[in-house]
């Protein structure tokens, strides 16, 4: 999509969207931030230095910042869950920017210092201020997978290779493994809804992400879903049938697709273990990446070297180190404590497969994100998000939204028998 074209479609959305905010501020804001969900995995599709999904979640914000729910206090807006990955970005940030300004960075370290300011404080108030019960996770999770299925289709029906590999509407084809293998476990997690049209929609999209992990050629997101679905599996405890037909599933497209794949090379498969000359350089190449990295930390320790440095490296804690120093650290340490707490709620006996299935994807999204560039991405930033809320008891299901909880109600009865 070329700017022009994104111009002028961004001029119809926003008098589409303004007469609907006259009409009702509350649809309207509902609206933006399931297009800016829908769009969420189409890194590629932008305007300057900014997605469409940026734009979106800004015009959210717009909307959210003039609606009445601004009244309330900052500390009420911004839920418990979203406090440990705006505590990584505050950190990383600070590390980021004194450690830029002290070593002169140039100007692209500053877009990126934005582009990851951006998609961090706007997704985790977003989320915080919007998802309160299950239908709210289930619409947004919805609209999410369903834009990377259209990536995903996108991919599979031949758009843009890179090396041979698929990318769809993202930037590389490792941005795509991943963006994928965070919709195949949304995709899972909202199987069991209770609205038929959502699981429907889920249920349909889950063929074309698993494709387009495979087309992708990405070994750590092909390493990564299989971890994940290991992870989930275990979760269920011997009821995992269900889930196990997932697993199926891929295994049956596996075998229709390797025979084509292999041959181009493209295949997750077939790069993990017949990787072609080139394929075994980039591994080398990834080593030697990691040694310059030590060196970088090692130079500047406290501050780091700034976000110039972010797009580098495969490894999102090396590339924390580098950018922030040890104030990124220390904001990782808070994401990754987030994380912890949220896959040791998952993990309990008897919880929902919604639960189960967030719990499961963070653990897949770790192992990528150790061998990925993707510090500042919207997409995996959005899934952290909401996986963190799902896997907290501050997400309401309707039933528990719209009826006192039984405890109240005894306390209720009792006082009133007191009186």
């Amino acid at each position: 999509m070329t700017s022009v074209e994104l111009i002028v479609l961004g001029a119809a959305g926003t008098v589409a969207v303004g007469g609907l905010a006259i009409a009702n501020l509350r649809l309207a804001i509902v609206v933006l931030m399931s297009a800016a969900a829908f769009t969420m995995t189409w890194n590629d599709v932008r305007l300057g230095s900014l997605t469409l999904s940026d734009l979106l979640l800004i015009a959210t914000i717009g909307l959210v910042a003039i609606s009445p729910i601004q009244v309330r206090p900052l500390r009420k807006l911004i839920s418990r869950a979203q406090k440990s990955l705006l505590l990584y970005a505050m950190l990383l940030l600070v590390g980021g920017l004194v450690g830029g300004i002290i070593r002169q960075q140039p100007d692209v370290g500053w877009d990126v210092a934005l582009r990851f300011a951006i998609s961090v404080v706007t997704i985790a108030f977003l989320v915080s201020v919007l998802v309160k019960r299950r239908d709210d996770f289930e619409l947004y999770a919805m609209w999410y997978v369903l834009g990377a299925a259209v990536n995903a289709i996108v991919a599979i029906t031949g758009g843009e290779l890179v090396v041979g590999r698929s990318i769809g509407f993202t930037n590389h084809p490792n941005h795509l493994g991943l963006a994928m293998l965070l919709a195949l476990f949304l995709a899972i997690a909202t199987l069991g809804s209770p609205n038929k049209f959502v699981s429907r929609v889920t249920a349909v999209s889950i063929l074309p992400i698993i494709a387009a992990i495979i087309l992708s050629g990405s070994r750590g997101a092909l390493l990564a879903s299989s971890v994940g679905l290991l992870a989930l599996i275990l979760m269920k405890r011997g009821r995992a049938t269900p889930w196990l037909s997932v697993v199926a599933l891929a295994v049956v497209l596996l075998a229709f697709t390797l025979p084509q794949t292999l041959r181009s090379g493209t295949s997750g498969f077939g790069r993990l273990f017949s990787p072609t000359d080139s394929e075994a350089a980039s591994g080398s190449e990834r080593l030697l990446f990691y040694r310059e990295a030590t060196e970088l930390i090692r130079d500047s320790p406290v501050f780091g070297e700034g976000f110039s440095q972010a797009l580098v490296f495969h490894s999102v804690p090396l590339q924390v180190l580098v950018v922030g120093g040890v104030f990124g650290l220390a904001g990782f340490f808070f994401l990754v404590r987030g994380a912890l707490r949220a896959v040791r709620y998952a993990v309990v006996p008897g919880r929902p497969i919604l639960e189960q299935a967030c719990g499961a994807g963070l653990i897949a999204t770790a192992v990528f994100l150790l061998v990925a560039n993707a510090l500042f991405d919207r997409y995996y930033l959005f899934f952290v998000s909401m996986a963190f809320l799902a896997c907290s008891p501050q997400l309401l299901s309707p039933v528990h939204a719209a009826q006192p909880t039984e405890n109240a109600v005894v306390g209720s009865k009792g006082r009133n028998q007191r009186r």
